[in-house]
């Protein structure tokens, strides 16, 4: 992976947490389901960029 491809990957997974949070701050609440669904995936892509981040720093 490249390091805007992380960047994009770290941006991404960001969103995914704060998104449903900000909505629910705002008072539109998503069905559970949905929530899960989007945290879940931001909390994916947040494993992911952890797990190649070492690697990335180990090859430089």
């Amino acid at each position: 992976m490249s390091k805007k491809a992380f960047q994009y990957v770290i941006a991404a997974g960001m969103l995914l947490i704060v998104g449903p949070l900000a909505l629910k701050h705002t008072g539109v609440a998503l069905n559970d389901f949905a929530d899960g669904l989007l945290t879940g995936a931001g909390m994916g892509c947040m494993l992911l960029a952890l797990i190649k981040m070492p690697r990335k720093t180990a090859e430089q």
